[in-house]
């Protein structure tokens, strides 16, 4: 089904089941009027699955400002790229280009596939969860992902086979 993330006048959407589950993302850029009512809606940039039952797009998130250029940024999975080790993908909605892609470690971990959560750090940047639910014998494990560093800094695992821990994430 459709997951979706949102962020200033943009939309991101992922639509997993298309064409024969390869996936595909989306971003739409959002007009007002003056009563705040959406008048005009137009696609900006679109990302398309190219592995049968890839998934892209399962996992999608607003990210905030992570290159510094004052607008949105946004992160999808990709679980199939990098010999099925996985990557996340981020994009600028502001430049509409690319600004990082960070490579998972593990092939079959589920890395771009979990779900992701971004939050603002103490040190003023931003970090993201990313969860590779079939990690380990689906064990599990959410990676911590630095934006500014543009690395993994951390993870959490799960000490129990088939718990297929990182199926859902939340940043309060």
């Amino acid at each position: 089904g459709p997951v979706i993330a949102a962020g200033g006048n943009y939309v991101m959407s992922g639509a997993t089941l298309w064409n024969q589950r390869r996936g595909i993302v989306r971003l739409w850029q959002l007009t007002f009027d003056a009563k705040n009512q959406v008048y005009n809606n137009k696609v900006v940039h679109e990302a398309k699955g190219t592995v049968p039952w890839g998934f892209l797009g399962n996992s999608v998130a607003s990210v905030g400002d992570i290159d510094g250029d004052g607008g949105q940024a946004f992160a999808w999975g990709d679980r199939m790229a990098e010999g099925k080790k996985g990557k996340i993908v981020f994009w600028s909605a502001t430049k509409n280009k690319l600004i990082y892609e960070q490579k998972g470690d593990t092939a079959h971990a589920g890395f771009g596939f979990g779900p992701l959560a971004a939050w603002k750090h103490s040190d003023g940047g931003v970090r993201v969860l990313a969860g590779e639910p079939s990690y380990a014998q689906w064990r599990g494990r959410v990676r911590i992902l630095d934006t500014e560093t543009q690395s993994i800094v951390g993870s959490i695992e799960s000490a129990y086979k088939g718990s297929k821990f990182a199926t859902s994430l939340a940043v309060v």
